[in-house]
Order: C-alpha cells, then sequence, then structure tokens
C-alpha cells in the first residue's frame, strides 16, 4: 500500500512538472517568426544597410544546395528522416554518457529539438527541466510540419559563428556569396560549424575549420550522400574566404541617411520588429545622388579649410529633396560616420542666418508688398527688455539709403530685413516657418529675422522647396515602400502637398531669390541653370550656409563646427555654395525624374536666325532668358533662368554679350577671387574682414560683348560703375539705362 501510494506522489509531481514546463511554451505557429535582418534600399536599387540584432536573412530550402542540406543532416542527425523528433538510440547513448560522467554533458539533441531549443529560446541551461521543454516542442512540430519544414526551419535559425544565424547570413559573411552559390566543400564547412561555431570559426582557426569540414565530408560518403570520390575533391578543394566585414554600421551606404530611416521604422513598427522582422525597405534615396553628395561635401569642405574658409575643425551638412513629392534624395550628416554618428542634417538646428530672411519677405509680400518697394537702410536702435539697446549692423558695416527689396534680398542687407519684420509683424514670419516645416526655437524677437532661431538643413530644403513648387509644401519623406519579410505591403509613400504660399507671391519670392544668385552674395551658384537660393552667415561667423533650388531639386547645405567656433573667413557664399554647386551639378544630370528641362539652355548661334520659341499648355512662350542681356540665353551665358512670356512678348533674338567661352562651373573650386579691403591691400574675400554677406565680384566682360550695347555697372549703385567698384555687372544697355556714374565707391572708399 505504502509503494503504490509512493507512486501515485512521484506521478502527480511529474505531472505537475510537465505542466509547469509545458505551458510556458508559444504556440506552434511563431515557428515561422524567427529573427531575420531588415534590408533598406535606395530608390535605385542599391542595398543601403541590413540591420539586426542576429545577422540573418531567411532563405527557403529551394535555394539552399542540396550538399548543405544534406551535409548538415550527415552531421547534426544522421537519422534526421526516420525519427519522430526524437532520436531514442541517441538519447540513450547520451543518459549513458552522462551517468559515467556524473553530470549532464552529451544531449542527444535531434535537429527538430535544436530547432525547438533556437526557435522558442528555450536556454542553454543542461536541465531536465529544459530537456522536457525541448522533448515536448519537437514532437508538436513533427506532427505540425514536414521534415523539410522543420530542415528549412533549422537552416535558417542556427547560429554559424561570426555573429551570423543562418546558412545565407554565414555564406555571406564566410564566402562573399549567396548560400545557393555554395560549393560542396563550402557547404560542408559550413554544416560542420553550429556544434563548436567559435572554435571552428575559420577566420580565427582555419586549420581546424579545414579539419572539421573533412569529418562531414567523410561522414557524407559513408552514409551514401556522395561518393568516395568526390569526397576526397572537396578535401582537396582550399578555402578561399572573403574579406573580413567591418563593424555592421560602418559597412552601410549613406550611414546618416540609414541611421535616420530606421529611427522612423522603430516609431512606427518597434525596435524589435525593424531588428528581428525581416522587413524590406525601400527609400527616397538615390545612390548616385548620394555618391555626389558625399564627394561634394568631402572636397567642399576640404577646400574651405585650404583657403581659410572654414576652421580645421568644421563639419558640414547636406540635404536634397525633390520639392514636388518631398523625397529625400541625398543626406550628408557629416564628415565621417565612423567617427561620428551625430546627424547634423536633421539633429543640427544651428541658427539659420540670413536663409530665415525668406519667411521675412514672404510675409511681407503676403501682404501685399512688392518686390520693389524701398525700405531706408540706415541705422536703427530698439530697446531691450534689460534697459540695454539692440542696434544691429549690416555684414559690411555699410549704409545704402532707400533700397528696394529684392536688392536687399541679393546683397543680404540685415538692416532692411529686420524693418520689414518690425512692420509686417515677426509673428507672421514665424506662422509661416512653422508651416513650412520648420521646429526649432523660434522667439517672436526681430532678431529672428535675421537667423537667431534654430533649423537644419532638411527642414531648410524642405521649405525652400515649396518655391521650386509654386508655394505647395511637402513634407520631407524618406521612406517609399515597406513590405514585411513574406512580402505583404505594410506602407506606401503617398506624398500630400499642401498650398502653403500663393502661387503668384512664391513667383515674387523667386524674382528675389533669382538676384541672389546673379548679381547677389550667391553669385558662384548661378553655374547652375535655373538656380534660385540664398546664403547665411551668423553673428561671429559660427554658420554658414547655402539653400538653394531649381525646379526639379532643392538642396540646402550647411558648415560649422560642432563646438560652436567662429570661422574667421567663413561666408554662405564662399564655403556652402561651392558645395552646393558641386553636387547640383551632377544631382541634375541622375536625377530619376527630370521632369523639367534644367540642364542645358538652347543651343544657338548668336548671329543666327530667330530663335523658335515654344510654349506651354497654357499658350504661354518658355524661355531661357538671360538676365544680363534680358535676350534668349545661349550656352555662353554664365546666369539663365526660364521666364513665362504672353504670346507676342518674348524675345526672339539670342544673347549678344556673352559670345566667349561659358562660364565653368569647375571653376567654383578654385580660390575666390580677391577684393579689396578697406585699407585697400588685397585680400580673400573670406580675410578678416567682415562683408561675409557682400555681393561676390562679377566676371569681368566676356571676350567679344559689343561695346555698344553693353555697360559695366556698380552692382551696389546700379550707376556706371568706375574704377573702384568692387561688384560689376555687365548689362544690355537699354534708353532707361542710368548714365551717371558711381559716386559711391572711391579712392578712399573702394567698398
Amino acid at each position: 500500500m505504502g509503494c503504490l501510494l509512493s507512486l501515485l506522489v512521484v506521478a502527480s509531481v511529474g505531472a505537475v512538472a510537465l505542466y509547469q514546463v509545458t505551458r510556458r511554451l508559444p504556440t506552434i505557429e511563431e515557428l515561422g517568426l524567427s529573427s531575420a535582418a531588415t534590408r533598406i534600399y535606395s530608390d535605385d536599387g542599391v542595398l543601403l544597410a541590413r540591420i539586426y540584432r542576429e545577422n540573418r536573412d531567411y532563405v527557403h530550402l529551394k535555394d539552399i544546395p542540396q550538399g548543405l542540406q544534406d551535409a548538415t543532416v550527415a552531421i547534426e542527425d544522421d537519422r534526421f528522416y526516420t525519427h519522430a523528433g526524437l532520436d531514442l538510440r541517441g538519447i540513450g547513448r547520451a543518459v549513458v554518457s552522462n551517468v559515467r560522467g556524473g553530470r549532464l554533458g552529451q544531449g542527444g539533441s535531434t535537429i527538430t529539438q535544436q530547432l525547438a531549443r533556437n526557435a522558442y529560446d528555450l536556454g542553454k541551461q543542461k536541465t531536465f527541466g529544459r530537456k522536457l521543454q525541448e522533448a515536448v516542442v519537437a514532437i508538436r512540430l513533427e506532427k505540425k510540419y514536414s521534415k523539410k519544414e522543420i530542415l528549412e526551419g533549422y537552416l535558417n535559425e542556427v547560429y554559424y559563428g561570426a555573429k551570423a544565424y543562418g546558412v545565407q547570413a554565414a555564406a555571406m559573411e564566410y564566402f562573399g556569396k549567396p548560400a545557393s552559390r555554395l560549393t560542396l566543400a563550402e557547404s560542408a564547412m559550413i554544416a560542420g560549424l553550429p556544434q563548436r561555431p567559435t572554435e571552428y570559426n575559420p577566420f580565427k582557426n582555419k586549420d581546424a575549420a579545414q579539419r572539421r569540414r573533412d569529418v562531414v565530408l567523410a561522414r557524407m560518403a559513408e552514409l551514401g550522400y556522395i561518393t568516395a570520390q568526390q569526397s576526397d575533391a572537396a578535401q582537396n578543394e582550399p578555402i578561399h574566404l572573403a574579406p573580413r566585414r567591418l563593424n555592421a554600421t560602418n559597412e552601410w551606404k549613406a550611414p546618416y541617411f540609414v541611421d535616420y530611416t530606421m529611427r522612423l521604422l522603430e516609431e512606427r513598427y518597434g525596435v524589435d520588429t525593424v531588428y528581428r522582422g525581416g522587413l524590406v525597405v525601400r527609400t527616397t534615396l538615390n545612390y548616385a545622388m548620394q555618391q555626389a553628395a558625399e564627394t561634394a561635401v568631402r572636397e567642399g569642405v576640404a577646400d574651405a579649410i585650404r583657403y581659410h574658409l572654414a576652421s580645421p575643425h568644421a563639419q558640414c551638412a547636406l540635404t536634397c529633396v525633390d520639392p514636388h513629392n518631398g523625397y529625400v534624395r541625398a543626406m550628408v550628416g557629416g564628415l565621417d560616420w565612423r567617427k561620428s554618428q551625430f546627424n547634423r542634417a536633421i539633429n543640427n538646428t544651428r541658427q539659420p542666418g540670413s536663409t530665415y530672411k525668406l519667411f521675412v519677405y514672404t510675409s511681407a509680400l503676403n501682404e501685399g508688398w512688392s518686390q520693389y518697394r524701398t525700405v531706408n537702410d540706415s541705422p536703427k536702435s530698439w530697446k531691450r527688455g534689460n534697459g540695454r539697446w539692440w542696434s544691429p549692423k549690416n555684414y559690411d558695416h555699410r549704409w545704402r539709403g532707400p533700397i528696394t527689396l529684392r536688392r536687399a534680398v541679393a546683397l543680404s542687407v540685415n538692416m532692411v530685413a529686420i524693418k520689414v519684420a518690425e512692420a509686417v509683424g515677426i509673428r507672421k514670419s514665424i506662422e509661416l516657418a512653422r508651416k513650412l516645416g520648420l521646429r526649432g526655437d523660434l522667439q517672436p524677437y526681430l532678431a529672428t529675422a535675421i537667423g537667431a532661431g534654430g533649423a537644419s538643413t532638411m527642414e531648410l530644403a524642405s521649405a525652400y522647396g515649396a518655391f521650386a513648387a509654386k508655394g505647395k509644401y511637402v513634407p520631407a519623406n524618406p521612406i517609399l515602400q515597406v513590405k514585411d519579410r513574406d512580402g505583404n505591403v505594410l506602407e506606401e509613400s503617398t506624398p500630400q502637398a499642401i498650398q502653403v504660399v500663393d502661387p503668384a507671391v512664391a513667383n515674387s519670392m523667386n524674382d528675389m531669390l533669382r538676384a541672389v544668385v546673379t548679381e547677389g552674395t550667391g553669385r558662384v551658384a548661378g553655374a547652375i541653370p535655373d538656380s534660385f537660393g540664398k546664403t547665411g552667415t551668423t553673428q561671429d561667423l559660427r554658420d554658414a550656409w547655402f539653400v538653394g533650388f531649381t525646379p526639379a531639386l532643392s538642396t540646402a547645405v550647411w558648415m560649422g563646427t560642432d563646438r560652436n567656433e567662429p570661422m574667421p573667413g567663413a561666408s554662405g557664399g564662399h564655403a556652402c555654395a561651392p558645395i552646393w554647386v558641386r553636387f547640383m551639378k551632377r544631382a541634375l544630370e541622375v536625377n530619376p525624374r527630370n521632369r523639367l528641362d534644367v540642364t542645358s539652355p538652347p543651343s544657338v548661334r548668336p548671329d543666327g536666325p530667330d530663335v523658335p520659341v515654344p510654349t506651354d499648355a497654357q499658350g504661354e512662350v518658355v524661355l531661357k532668358i538671360c538676365p544680363d542681356s534680358g535676350l534668349i540665353a545661349t550656352n555662353h551665358c554664365p546666369h539663365w533662368h526660364t521666364v513665362h512670356f504672353k504670346p507676342g512678348e518674348a524675345p526672339t533674338r539670342a544673347c549678344d554679350i556673352h559670345t566667349g567661352t561659358p562660364l565653368n562651373p569647375e571653376a567654383v573650386r578654385q580660390k575666390p577671387t580677391p577684393v579689396q579691403t578697406t585699407e585697400g591691400a588685397a585680400s580673400p574675400a573670406s580675410a578678416n574682414s567682415p562683408p561675409a554677406e557682400t555681393a561676390e565680384p562679377s566676371n569681368p566682360p566676356a571676350s567679344g560683348a559689343s561695346a555698344e550695347t553693353t555697360a559695366v555697372f556698380c552692382a551696389d549703385t546700379g550707376l556706371r560703375a568706375n574704377a573702384y567698384c568692387p561688384r560689376t555687372v555687365t548689362r544690355r544697355v537699354t534708353p532707361t539705362s542710368p548714365t551717371a556714374t558711381c559716386t559711391v565707391h572711391g579712392p578712399n572708399n573702394p567698398g
């Protein structure tokens, strides 16, 4: 009676123990949820990065060589196709060995048991409880799935060393090719790794890996999977390993963009899904543009440092967007991802300087102001709350008297922007900036009018892009499509444009921005056809900007230091505009959309017949016009912009001013032309003098320009230039052209 009672107690305890260890088991449907890497691609099909906590790419059995399947079964579980999840002979052999050894050593685990342990994260402690769980799950797996499905799961789940999970990751890690292309010898080596992945790692111990490979090949021949001759041939094959990979993030292409995209994915799908869910993400980035951006930033910063236009510690950020859909086409967040992962393109909300004036003047245009309205550029002070006075100055420490808004934008005159903001209301510009995507600190003080707030290159590229899209703003978007590991579409991009600025206002503002690149502080950017933009340089020369666009692309460039140090000599026009030109020249060539003709002006002969005039869908004549002559631009014109004319009002002759060699955009890589300082000594435009936001020296008259139809004018006064005018422009002479000579500049005041 006592024995029977003891047996009942033991049985009850065993039943309770079995219930306790099995009730925590996941459902059988979770087998297909093993970890897989998320893959991020560019819009043009380049794999930018694989994101994983476990380096794993799921691959179906049909894409795994039969030799690898057979090698795995031969070395891990030669009775795999005949047992029901548990190999009783193997278990018996392990029990005898464990009893002799006095501890749990050998486990006798089948492939099914190993899959159960790995896929369900049952742990690696060799306890009876864990082994019981493993056995129960293995039996359930065998009842639910076929042998092929179980083998597929195992080959995608098991760890092969070198941070590689699954045969696909292992094949790429060790041999640099997908599993489907593995040879028999390579398959045998990979199949032999799971038993001791560290010890047999061929990168660390090639001889041990080779010996283990040969054991696998011999076992395959013994079981009849291959012939003895095939085994010998494979054993004589040398091991050719792929180069060791760097840290995973150092292998990313466009790393700052990838990191930005990852953060968005984590917000939408969770960290676990991003690192383990095997998402397939197609982004808006164009890799050809990205390469152009990285090259432009690297070379541009080097040039700026070489010519003392930037600090030796300078950093740079660039963001390019398609203004019509918000697609982020290129992003550079710093000079070297390996040294700093801080993304200056989106997280670096620095003072935007004069680039903020876009919002000030657009607010004025919204209130009915004309771009030709004049404001007195003269000194003025404002009383601060602390009893002190704020007396802002222009960057060149000059006062021009009455000046049009258009001219003030071109020359980046601070005082005019401040007075306009005061008249219209600084809050209106802030409200507009918010609608156009600026999220930084923008206080309702007049200092904000000249850039005392905060913005990033992504925000400014998108905001300026609205003016390329006739006032329609589209938030920046880096993601085109996301699919799960089974190919189901989780999201697709559906850009939504918001009409923030009236098209007529946008056109007027664009005229002002065009003046910046044709006759103002951003003349370097005029090397790009149909370009518009604004320079920016902050107080104490701590930040330099150029934000510009064409009808097809909008790009913002920032340069500064992470420690916010002054950069004597830096200016947006000299430090950032050349980078912008370098990038845009290439980006416009490779732009996949190329919906607009922005790459070249009409090719005509100046002395030829009248040029045919194309029309748009509304019947307006659309021409590229040289701003200097007012005639149809030719390949010799250094600048041009697209103009829509009413029928009968369009010019029909080609430009007769620029007939020599056209401007070479690569010239922006050369050291800037010296200008005269107030002391009369020649120095670079960026030397210790303050005019960071004054107009660039203009190009000399083109060779062959007609003296009867053109003249050189002072860019500051608009009058005929004298020998001391530092900034000049060649224009066609018309009946209304000034005939008086500039009296502002002279021997004692050369500008």
